[in-house]
Order: C-alpha cells, then structure tokens, then sequence
C-alpha cells in the first residue's frame, strides 16, 4: 500500500547530510596524547645563540679594555708631569747600574731583571719590598733610591736614602748624586744645589759635566 496522504516523505539516504569530517594531520594523534604543546617563550635566547655572540663580542671588549687602560695611564703620566715643579726638568733619571745579584737577597733577582729593562717602577717596588725584608742589607735602600729617581719619585728616593743612612750606610758620591737627583725632583733647588757642590769634586769627567750642566740650569731660574 502506498504513503497515506499527509505523511511526510522520508528523505533519500543518498540526500541524507553526512556529519562533518575533520582531516587528521600525521603525528596529531601522537601530540595529543602527549599532552598539548607549548608555544616558545617569547624574548629568552637560546644558550648556543648565547655563547656564540659572547664569543664574537669578545675579542672587541678585551681591546676596549686595554685601550682604556692605556688611555688611563697617559693621562695620569700627563698629570704628573704638569704638577712637578720647574726644576725638576734638570733631573738626570738614567737607571742605576744593575749589580751583581750574588751579595743580594734572592727576592731582589726580579727587581735587577726589572731594572735591566727598564721597568724602574716596578723594580723599585721590588727593591723597596726587599729592603723592608731584609733591613740589614743596606745596599738594597741605595739601590731603590737611585731607581726610584729613575722612575721619577723624588720622595721615596729620599726616603730609601734616609733609610740607607740610618741602616748604617756612609756618605759617598753615588749617595749625593742620588739625593740631588730626588731633590730636584722634589723642586728643592736650594737642597739639589748643595749636593751637587759637595759631589762636584768626587765625581769623573763625564758626571762632573752633567753637574756643571745641571748647575748652569738652576741659576737660570
């Protein structure tokens, strides 16, 4: 018998609707199951990015650093050099001639190897470290004095002369030449003219010309 009248038609199963498909992307099955993944944080570098920039950017900061060095350096040689006095100009601040180590304290060897080259600052912290060391050695305070004129410190070639003294050492000619340099240094030309009079007539032909010369300058000024 045929549909009653009124009843509604049944749909065609070829004109059914079908329930919407998702399309599965290969390994979605696996990220699922292990849980949802994270998104990179935002602004943190990788450690192997890290490292490569410090270590291109190294070379760079280790050059900055010795030209600021450098720089600082010169302008605290500049400094000096403007506050000493006038008559410090006249100075002679030729290094002391280097002894033989063998009647000296093993801690003085670097300060003769300093002194050799010409690194009178730093030979005569050593000598002055030693000397402190080994106070009966008073060969070691002269030898510091005339290398701290060397380095260009009148005041602590003063003191290494005062302590060569009061150690027990005698006045001599290396000790007045010594001295006269430091006073100059000091901007003492009363005192520096002094010791050169007295050292005048103990000295040889070579010396006894660098003091004429330094004489003929302090009464120039």
């Amino acid at each position: 018998p045929g549909p009653r009248a009124g009843a509604p038609t049944p749909p065609s199963p070829a004109l059914a609707p079908r329930p919407p498909t998702t399309s599965t992307a290969p390994g979605a099955s696996a990220r699922a199951a292990s849980g949802p993944v994270r998104p990179p944080r935002g602004g943190r570098l990788d450690r192997r990015t890290t490292l490569s920039w410090f270590e291109a950017l190294w070379p760079l900061v280790a050059i900055l650093v010795v030209l600021a060095v450098v720089m600082s350096l010169r302008a605290r040689r500049m400094e000096a050099a403007q506050a000493q006095p006038a008559v410090a100009v006249l100075a002679d601040r030729s290094p002391p001639a280097v002894p033989a180590a063998d009647g000296l304290p093993g801690d003085a060897s670097s300060a003769l190897v300093d002194l050799e080259r010409g690194q009178c600052d730093l030979a005569a912290a050593r000598l002055r470290t030693s000397r402190l060391r080994n106070p009966q050695v008073v060969e070691l305070a002269l030898l510091e004095a005339g290398t701290w004129v060397c380095a260009g410190d009148g005041a602590r070639a003063e003191e290494a002369s005062q302590a060569y003294l009061q150690g027990g050492g005698q006045t001599n000619a290396e000790l007045l030449w010594v001295q006269a340099q430091a006073a100059l240094l000091r901007g003492e030309a009363t005192h520096a003219r002094d010791r050169l009079v007295r050292l005048r007539p103990l000295v040889d032909l070579e010396r006894g010309a660098r003091i004429d010369e330094q004489l003929a300058g302090l009464r120039s000024l």
